[in-house]
């Protein structure tokens, strides 16, 4: 068993142990004294072992910055399908957007802290009042609020990686458009499919 071996299941180990405290937010930090020679350099997946130290690399699961601005393109294409009129999370805002009451029609692209959860939840939680959300997130399907609420809506996985506003390179995340929709509106949609469906 060769010596590069053992050193990549050694950092396939320590991930399985810290992976749950980078996913809840803990973006930076390093595991010394692990033994890789002075110079070598050791990938393994979200780890990488260079002279004696692991590091992970958080740009795989969390963004290193909270305000990824909207490309242009893609807000323009679901404004002109939705009609948004409220955005409770714009980049420079003078308001709480999680205390606040949204509009009718509402375009949301959460800073993607911490908090998200916070802000699915509460987009899921105005949509049953009546209300449309469409947001705009990091596509994380393997997380609570992914389960609890965004598989409530409809998903729109986005092929590729988007280049948000301002970014020389594309974000370090897939994406994906998430659509709540008010129960007045589902049951239109259903009732229109089915009247189509009886000709």
């Amino acid at each position: 068993m060769g010596k590069d071996y053992l050193r990549q299941l050694l950092a396939k180990a320590i991930w399985h142990i810290a992976g749950s405290g980078i996913q809840d937010g803990r973006r930076e930090g390093t595991i010394r004294n692990h033994g890789v020679p002075q110079g070598e350099c050791v990938q393994a997946g979200p780890l990488r072992i260079r002279e004696g130290i692991i590091m992970w690399n958080t740009g795989l699961f969390l963004s290193q910055r909270f305000d990824w601005r909207t490309p242009v393109g893609v807000y323009d294409g679901l404004h002109a399908e939705f009609d948004f009129d409220f955005d409770p999370a714009p980049s420079e805002p003078d308001f709480d957007g999680l205390k606040v009451s949204w509009g009718k029609r509402n375009f949301v692209n959460p800073p993607y802290g911490r908090d998200v959860g916070l802000w699915v939840k509460k987009a899921w939680e105005e949509s049953r009042k009546g209300k449309l959300v469409v947001m705009l997130l990091a596509s994380r399907t393997d997380t609570a609020w992914w389960h609890d609420y965004c598989m409530e809506g409809e998903i729109r996985f986005i092929r590729g990686r988007l280049k948000f506003d301002g970014q020389t390179n594309s974000a370090p995340f897939p994406s994906a458009v998430v659509i709540f929709r008010p129960p007045s509106m589902m049951k239109d949609i259903k009732s229109t499919f089915w009247s189509f469906l009886r000709g």
